[in-house]
């Protein structure tokens, strides 16, 4: 089947969850043998936490054996046509030249990955399947609500402000959705919100990870933690994120004096992995002998692995945390939130996982998980059997596949 892929930048492994999550549906499609043509959306200043840009992230997609059409987009010119729905989704400006594109490619299909690749493939004539990420409405929400609060009718005027324009946007997504032959969201409670909203049959998709260690992965984790010194907290995401930002000031306030309290200042580690600089406040909250900001990593292998602890405290309900599954296909012992079980309900306390809806219960977690090996062995069994059952590339992948044979079937028929 001759598939093609639209999203609002070049999928890759290294720059996200979402980038992540497009690299994985791509080779999913690939592996089964259908021919694959991505197509990203490649603005001129394009960049992404490893500065790399994209020519260098469009190589290694070609690297990989996948056909790539890159879209110059227009969506950040300032001289692109303006409307209240390109203001929403500016890459609705692009719909034109990827149809364009799309019609050279000729696909029986196309996938279209979050509101960035739907918005701007609204005008092409294949068949579509629109997966989506994070409500675009929600991050301003969040955002407005971590501001420092004061009171007064300013404040007021702003806030419904932010409420209105966020009602707008919804709608609109759901417009955008309804156009569509199939769609699903990467998040389980965003997709019954779909549902809700009247994106009828909306679906949760499981997002498919790439397997970065296979059946050795036992082996992998026993020989560095035999080489390992003081435990190891592992937190990662890039430090501009809306959730990761949430996670680590969490993280800073309410855990990090527990373990001190707990572990002393020199007995434990905590590394924190992910690009751009992230604000000066946040760094100085978490100055602390045992904290290391290590940066962007282009192969984050060896950090999953040397971790005993992959800890994931945001309290934000966005999404899906993909460093959540990410971690479940190395066998990490995972200690999250519990609001991050709206986005993926397989994640299960004391199965693959322990569970805290506290600082005070996520940072008792952290110390349990640390204190009994025998604990920790069984929910990293655990964590890579759900890999494997639910997030693999045959597993999630696979479903995907079934979505978009089905909807090709359907036009074929008509």
């Amino acid at each position: 089947m001759r598939i093609a892929v639209l999203a609002g930048g070049v999928p890759n492994p290294t720059s996200g969850g979402g980038a992540l999550t497009a690299w994985s549906v791509v080779h999913a499609l690939a592996d089964r043998g259908h021919e694959v043509t991505v197509l990203p959306l490649v603005p001129p200043d394009d960049a992404d936490p490893s500065g790399l840009g994209a020519g260098r992230r469009l190589e290694a997609l070609r690297d990989a054996g996948v056909s790539v059409l890159p879209v110059p987009s227009r969506a950040g010119e300032a001289g692109a046509a303006r409307s209240r729905s390109t203001d929403f989704f500016p890459t609705l400006v692009d719909a034109g030249a990827v149809r364009e594109a799309v019609a050279d490619v000729d696909p029986e299909v196309v996938f279209a990955y979050h509101f960035e690749g739907l918005a701007a493939s609204r005008l092409v004539a294949a068949p579509r399947l629109a997966a989506v990420g994070d409500p675009p409405h929600l991050p301003a929400i969040y955002r407005w609500r971590a501001q420092p609060k004061s009171r007064g009718p300013r404040r007021v005027r702003a806030e419904i402000a932010v409420r209105r324009r966020a009602r707008s946007q919804q709608r609109l997504s759901v417009a955008l959705l309804r156009e569509c032959d199939a769609a699903g969201a990467f998040a389980a409670h965003h997709a019954a919100e779909l549902r809700r909203a009247g994106v009828a049959g909306c679906e949760y998709l499981r997002t498919p990870i790439p397997d970065p260690i296979g059946p050795a992965w036992r082996d992998e984790r026993e020989r560095r933690a035999a080489a390992a010194g003081r435990p190891a907290i592992l937190l990662i995401g890039h430090l501009s994120g809306t959730v990761t930002l949430d996670g680590l000031r969490l993280f800073a306030s309410g855990i990090l004096p527990r373990l001190d309290a707990a572990l002393g200042r020199d007995g434990f580690e905590v590394r924190i992995v992910g690009g751009y600089e992230g604000p000066p406040s946040l760094r100085e909250a978490l100055s602390h002998p045992a904290v290391r900001f290590c940066g962007h990593t282009e192969d984050a292998r060896e950090e999953f692995l040397r971790a005993d602890v992959l800890l994931v405290p945001n309290a934000i309900p966005l999404g899906v945390r993909v460093r959540i599954l990410s971690g479940f296909s190395y066998g990490c012992c995972v200690v999250s939130h519990a609001v991050n079980r709206l986005g993926i309900p397989e994640l299960a306390d004391r199965e693959n996982a322990l569970v805290g809806d506290s600082p005070e219960r996520l940072a008792e977690a952290v110390l349990v998980a640390l204190g009994d090996r025998q604990l920790r062995a069984r929910l990293e069994s655990g964590a890579r059997g759900t890999y494997e059952q639910s997030f693999s590339l045959d597993a999630a992948g696979g479903r995907i596949e079934e979505i978009l044979e089905g909807i090709a079937r359907a036009t074929r028929s008509r």
